[in-house]
């Protein structure tokens, strides 16, 4: 897990805290996991995008429109590199599955 701050781990389990770049712990990240799921922020992600270790977007919407804000990902993601992959409905929210090329 990446982290900024000192939390407590859960003994007998197989959770280990990271910090600093992506591209640092990528290799570590790699040796220790068969799935890498990343949730998170955006820059968390955008860091992983950059380092071409990010093959699947799930993005879920909520029915709430803002009149200005931050962006999903701070990163141009364009669509040439996206692929619809599924779609599904949450009760009011919509569940988008991309591929990454």
């Amino acid at each position: 897990m990446f982290t900024t701050r000192d939390l407590p781990v859960p003994p007998d389990t197989h959770v280990r805290l990271l910090n600093g770049p992506v591209t640092e712990n990528l290799p570590l990240i790699r040796d220790t996991a068969e799935t890498i799921w990343v949730m998170g922020g955006g820059d968390l992600v955008g860091q992983f995008f950059d380092a071409g270790a990010l093959d699947r977007i799930i993005l879920t919407m909520a029915p709430v429109f803002l009149p200005a804000g931050r962006p999903t990902l701070p990163r141009l993601i364009d669509s040439s590199r996206l692929t619809l992959a599924g779609h599904r409905e949450l009760s009011q929210f919509m569940e988008l599955t991309y591929d990454v090329k």
